[in-house]
């Protein structure tokens, strides 16, 4: 049976009239990865089974469709006990036992090479962009945003910076009737602060997204009880 990606889940789920069974299933995918492929495929699809069926019948007359979401939800628990069950049953260990290679080493590199690897000729980003997608500690759309949050990193924002902080420079001189002649010269026609703003912007993103994709890698880690 093909591996079920929490991503597989997500664009599945989506179709699920509730939120919150949305999110248990993309929970239940995550801590699943401590399965083997074809059975975490299985557990997913008795859980989302159960959870049609029983919210189904919570669901009364009069009554709140989110009371009885909740309620089937509570009464199955939480996703990592039925992970944990699962994995006793099966004789397997209830979590890894320790952080894999990727995961400790490159990790790492990839966030680093992302920020800085343009400057290596390039290729350290591209190696960085491999890294990053190979990784599972990231999803689909975490992935996109470190490829586009900026392309080469800190030397492509040495290459693009200069262009959206140049702005236009204007003069005026005098005529000989007494008028005035204003001439501008290169940049963009938009204000310094405009320029000044777009540099910040630029600066900044490649840092927000290397945080964001370390938090991401942390949550992962702590929610499979690995730091």
């Amino acid at each position: 049976m093909a591996d079920v990606s929490t991503d597989d889940v997500e664009r599945n789920a989506e179709q699920a009239e509730d939120p919150l069974v949305r999110d248990y299933l993309v929970r239940l995918a995550d801590a699943g990865r401590i399965l083997p492929a074809d059975r975490r495929a299985e557990v997913l699809a008795d859980v989302r089974e159960h959870l049609r069926h029983a919210v189904a019948t919570e669901e009364l007359p009069g009554s709140s469709r989110e009371v009885a979401v909740r309620t089937a939800l509570d009464r199955l628990g939480p996703p990592e006990e039925i992970v944990r069950a699962e994995a006793e049953q099966s004789g397997m260990p209830d979590r890894p036992r320790g952080i894999g290679g990727m995961q400790r080493y490159g990790d790492p590199i990839a966030v680093v090479l992302l920020l800085f690897g343009g400057f290596l000729l390039g290729v350290g980003w591209l190696v960085g962009l491999a890294l990053l997608w190979m990784s599972d500690s990231w999803r689909v759309r975490e992935k996109l945003m470190g490829t586009l949050v900026w392309p080469f990193g800190y030397a492509g924002v040495a290459l693009i910076g200069p262009a959206v902080a140049f702005t236009e420079a204007c003069t005026s001189t005098g005529t000989a009737v007494g008028s005035s002649e204003t001439t501008c010269t290169g940049g963009l026609p938009y204000p310094d602060w405009v320029g000044v703003l777009m540099s910040i912007v630029v600066l900044a993103a490649p840092v927000v997204m290397a945080a964001l994709l370390w938090r991401r890698r942390a949550a992962l880690l702590a929610e499979r009880g690995l730091v």
